[in-house]
């Protein structure tokens, strides 16, 4: 089973701007009035506020925005794929993986294919290599660690790295996927020049934070006279502020699992609580 995310990230925005605002119509206008019906709706808002026309304007307008971007075409930008068994998973993986130097240069890893039996040599953990074999074309004694991963329908009449390119063509990223409900869907769009200018953004952001942090902190160990619960109070309040300063700033960061997500977060917040009680 396949399932294909496409960059229409605007297009599902839209249409759930159009929801809420269809949902906020309905709850306002009369029950016998249906909202599916725009000759109806029309008709019940002549004697209805302003507020009403509003709103039923904005939808008209998010409609002629929805139909012409369902005439775009998308493009793909993920493919996940379930698998029955997580041997049939791990096969595909050891089979299909490379590293992101290889996926970069757009150039194939050879080392690993055997020309002869047209196969690849993949080295598994202990753990890994006693999952139960469920391929007829995998062979594999108990006591070794290597498999033999077959490759079926060989083009004769195309060049090997034609043969193990997808659509001849291209290197393809493959890894494990996360877990459905930690994928971020709408920023999986998002390029990894926009990703990197976002985090260099909101880095320089927190260091900033950090730095007026440690000039005020460095200005109060310098006056003799300051009460001595102020330096440890505004430690307190700056440790308190910053996970929800964090958060905001994070907002403008794009990642493709809330994980990802989370583990920015937690860096940023922990760096900076680090950094202000050294100092203090």
């Amino acid at each position: 089973c396949l399932t294909v995310a496409i960059n229409n990230a605007e297009l599902v925005q839209k249409l759930f701007k159009h929801k809420k605002l269809r949902y906020k119509l309905a709850a306002k206008l009369p029950d016998t009035c249906d909202v599916w019906n725009a000759q109806d709706v029309e008709m019940t808002l002549r004697s209805m506020p302003s507020a009403m026309s509003k709103l039923w304007s904005q939808m008209q307008k998010l409609q002629e925005e929805i139909k012409i971007l369902l005439d775009q075409e998308y493009r793909a930008v993920a493919v996940y794929a379930t698998f029955e068994t997580e041997r049939g998973q791990r096969n595909s993986l050891h089979a299909l993986s490379t590293s992101k130097m290889h996926v970069w240069k757009n150039k194939l890893d050879m080392s690993r294919f055997n020309a002869e039996d047209e196969s690849f040599r993949v080295t598994e953990q202990v753990e890994s290599s006693r999952l139960p074999l469920s391929w007829t074309d995998i062979t594999k004694e108990e006591e070794e660690s290597e498999l033999h991963i077959q490759i079926d329908k060989m083009d004769k009449r195309k060049s090997l790295e034609e043969n193990l390119l997808f659509r001849g063509e291209r290197v393809v990223k493959i890894k494990e996927a996360p877990e459905p409900a930690d994928v971020r869907w709408l920023d999986l769009q998002v390029g990894y020049g926009i990703r990197f200018m976002g985090f260099m953004g909101t880095t320089i952001a927190v260091l900033v934070f950090m730095s007026w942090s440690a000039s005020f902190i460095y200005t109060l160990h310098k006056k003799e006279d300051l009460p001595v619960m102020v330096l440890p109070l505004f430690i307190a309040i700056t440790n308190v502020l910053v996970p929800k300063i964090c958060e905001f700033i994070n907002k403008f960061e794009s990642h493709s699992t809330d994980g990802s997500r989370q583990t920015s977060l937690y860096i940023k917040t922990a760096l900076f609580r680090w950094f202000n009680s050294a100092l203090a």
